[in-house]
């Protein structure tokens, strides 16, 4: 029988997989560190499934695709932001299209928030 939080999880969508092949994952990726610290990936706060989370600084980053720009689920994303915030869980959101076109600036911010920690 599969635990709850596995089934919930989704498919490695393919900004995911940019992440992992790109410098945000990179080689280390095998050892799930990022920038010589360890993200966790599909990472379960309470009813939620953070794409990669970061424990000592409790980051969660999410990598949307087309569908989180229509009105309804930029509501219920910004709700879900919300209640990961009141949870203590600084939320960075990414598109995919940025993950696939400018790792750079996605990789700079994540890096300034963590130097901002």
């Amino acid at each position: 029988m599969v635990p709850v939080r596995l089934s919930l999880r989704m498919p490695i969508a393919y900004a995911d997989n940019s992440l992992k092949q790109n410098s945000f994952y990179g080689v280390a990726y095998e050892k799930k560190q990022v920038m010589g610290l360890r993200f966790r990936r599909q990472h379960p706060i309470g009813k939620y499934i953070l794409d990669f989370y970061y424990h000592q600084f409790q980051l969660g980053i999410e990598v949307d695709g087309e569908y989180h720009n229509e009105p309804k689920q930029m509501e219920a994303d910004q709700l879900r932001t919300r209640i990961l915030q009141k949870a203590g869980v600084y939320v960075l959101r990414f598109s995919n299209a940025q993950v696939e076109q400018d790792i750079e600036t996605v990789m700079s911010e994540i890096r300034q928030h963590l130097i901002g920690q």
